[in-house]
């Protein structure tokens, strides 16, 4: 009987830290605005990418829904399944190569964009990696619509 109450108790640890680890290891603040409508992107995920130019690389989702059920989250995320995202393809150095936006207010979405985005304080802290992705202010976008980004994460590696 009193194994039972311990093994309970363990159990119960064990799954409340790893919520814990896991509530402070994904972590996005900040602003994502399409035509003047902010989006709360709320999750984030990383993935080691195929090597860019010789360098490590690895591909972010930032979205509004969490990716837990998705086998394929950038896939999911460019196609709206996980409301506004913004899928970022960097490398080691902090060089971004790629980037999608899927945000609720544009008319034109998901649309592939590189020029305005830019990734800094770029960390790697074991499997955490962190930075800052912004566009330094209201970019034009199709000459019509606008999309401002000021974001920070922090991730945990999946594998």
């Amino acid at each position: 009987m009193r194994s039972g109450i311990v093994i309970n108790m363990l159990l119960t640890w064990i799954l409340a830290i790893t919520m814990l680890e896991s509530a402070t290891t994904n972590e996005v603040t900040g602003k994502f605005i399409g035509n003047g409508k902010n989006a709360k992107l709320a999750y984030a995920w990383v993935s080691p990418y195929e090597s860019w130019q010789g360098e490590e690389a690895f591909i972010l989702v930032l979205s509004e829904k969490p990716a837990t059920d998705a086998k394929q989250p950038d896939f999911d995320a460019f196609f709206g399944n996980l409301g506004s995202a913004l899928i970022v393809k960097f490398t080691k150095s902090g060089d971004i190569f790629g980037t999608e936006v899927y945000h609720e207010s544009h008319e034109k979405k998901p649309f592939s964009s590189v020029g305005p985005l830019k990734l800094q304080d770029i960390k790697f802290e074991g499997d955490i990696i962190s930075a800052r992705l912004y566009t330094g202010g209201a970019e034009e976008i199709f000459g019509e619509e606008t999309l401002e980004v000021d974001l920070s994460f922090k991730a945990k590696l999946s594998n």
